[in-house]
């Protein structure tokens, strides 16, 4: 996931080449920062469970039934109605995944 995000066209928003775009201003840049900041120190999954209304999210790799609960465990940890994204070649996976999955959004 970092190496497609390295690669992304970051300009203005309302370029059509932009893939994008830098946050507003100063606050919102420095609240992203610090929750990520946050999730480097501390490992917590803070950027699973809130809302940061900026580019970060969660990865979360699995493999076998604990480590699946484990990850849902930790994706429906949240107060919000975060959407949740799954990266599989495996379909059965997949559906084994959404169904643990508590939110609305699963694609």
């Amino acid at each position: 996931m970092a190496s497609v995000a390295s690669k992304l066209k970051v300009g203005p928003g309302l370029k059509k080449d932009t893939q994008i775009s830098a946050l507003v201003s100063a606050k919102p840049y420095e609240t992203v920062r610090d929750y990520l900041e946050t999730y480097r120190c501390e490992r917590t999954m803070i950027i699973a469970r809130e809302e940061i209304f900026g580019p970060a999210a969660a990865a979360m790799p699995f493999d076998g039934k604990e480590q699946i609960a484990d990850v849902m465990k930790r994706a429906n940890d949240s107060k919000y109605g975060l959407t949740v994204g799954i990266g599989t070649t495996d379909v059965r996976k997949a559906h084994r995944v959404a169904h643990h999955y508590e939110q609305e959004r699963c694609g």
